[in-house]
């Protein structure tokens, strides 16, 4: 999981690429301003410019319409993530509920909710509703202790996996491009919308780590001896399984949305959510996370996944709200491995299985439809046309 300084260097660098690499494609190879030195550019104003000539009022530049997508093609990159994470995190609110430690009547919990606010046509807005999104309870210590195991057994795929557990440290979009025809020259505004989903995941994701507080592994064993650094963030839950169940399940909706063969095949999604899968449980083949902690990962991932499609989209369905039942210290959930077909209906919908015991739903969150496009429809829009070709046929 990267920090948000980190997140914004690298979709610099990102960006950076896709302009190199659209360049290249087109062919142009044409050098900008920032390709040449500062004093080049003010030495050969002075030789060019001439006496100062007041401009002519009637040739002043169009006007920008306010508060209009077009705008957004104007901008950089970098410029468009600040204003897409604005949109997101706006309408987030979060809050954490200490119960009692050691229960499993009242565990510890955290919420994520979606902010609504109440106002009529041109009028400033004075009140707010609150819809959570999702729930999450803070697993006992005992638990954690019991899942040990599972990291003993894992340990032995250490070998086997070393490269690609290294290589998965920053993050699912290479791998999930092997599925997917993924290149900056093909699908920039895809790879920009999973940036802006992985920001959500970082953001999220790490507010409730904090929250829960839950140790790592080695933290409970000196024979648990993790292969990489431990992250100095909580366990619960796994970043990597939720930035990893969140792009495969965004990747799996836009590709869905348009129908387009091959990729809204079902066979395009098994692939996604199983590489999702193999990111997470490779965290804990490094020893650095519990199975526990993949299971909320995943549950989390898939919610923010739903969230910020039904947001780019501007969708009135109803979203429901998911509750990760940690307090299930004694049976199935300690004894549990992470096996992603027991979470997700993976052959058919990508929906989030309902386990009962320790995954359940509650009510259902309606995120208001705005009547104007917004930032985030503009982006899903842009990256739903890159899936698209004259010759596709629709399933």
């Amino acid at each position: 999981m990267a920090t948000s300084r980190a997140q914004r260097a690298q979709r610099a660098q990102r960006a950076q690429r896709a302009q190199r690499a659209q360049r290249a494609q087109t062919g142009s190879g044409a050098l900008l301003v920032d390709d040449v030195s500062a004093g080049s550019l003010i030495t050969n104003r002075d030789g060019i410019v001439g006496s100062w000539v007041p401009p002519d009022t009637g040739n002043l530049p169009n006007s920008l319409g306010s508060e209009i997508v077009a705008n957004l093609k104007l901008l950089s990159q970098e410029v468009r993530s600040d204003i897409f994470d604005f949109d997101l995190y706006s309408k987030l609110d979060f809050d954490f509920y200490p119960g009692v430690e050691g229960t499993e009547s009242s565990p510890p919990s955290a919420s994520l909710y979606h902010i609504e606010r109440n106002a009529s046509g041109l009028t400033r807005p004075t009140t707010a509703s609150y819809s959570e999104i999702v729930r999450m309870e803070r697993p006992s210590q005992e638990l954690f202790q019991k899942q040990l195991r599972f990291l003993n057994g894992y340990a032995a795929l250490r070998l086997d996996r070393e490269e690609e557990i290294v290589d998965q440290l920053d993050g699912p979009v290479p791998f999930m491009s092997s599925i997917l025809f993924m290149r900056p020259d093909r699908t920039r505004y895809t790879l920009e919308m999973l940036d802006v989903v992985l920001g959500l995941c970082a953001y999220v994701e790490t507010r409730f780590k904090y929250a829960l507080a839950c140790k790592r592994p080695m933290e409970y064993s000196a024979q648990v001896q993790p292969m990489i650094l431990t992250p100095d963030h909580g366990t619960l839950p796994s970043g990597h399984a939720t930035e990893a169940f969140a792009v495969a399940r965004v990747l799996e909706l836009l590709c869905k949305s348009n129908s387009t063969k091959p990729y809204a095949h079902e066979g395009y999604r098994t692939q996604l959510y199983r590489q999702a899968s193999r990111i997470a449980i490779n965290r804990t083949v490094a020893g650095v996370h519990f199975p526990v902690d993949s299971i909320a990962g995943c549950v989390l991932g898939l919610a923010l996944a739903d969230y910020f499609v039904s947001r780019s989209m501007q969708s009135a369905d109803k979203l429901t709200t998911v509750w990760f039942k940690g307090r299930s210290s004694v049976g199935s959930l300690a004894d549990s491995d992470f096996v992603v077909s027991d979470y997700i209906d993976v052959a058919r919908t990508g929906s989030i299985i309902d386990k009962e015991e320790w995954i359940g739903f509650l009510s259902a969150v309606t995120p208001a439809v705005p009547s104007n496009p917004t930032p985030l429809s503009w982006l899903w829009s842009k990256a739903s046309q890159e899936w698209l070709d004259p010759t596709s046929k629709r399933i």
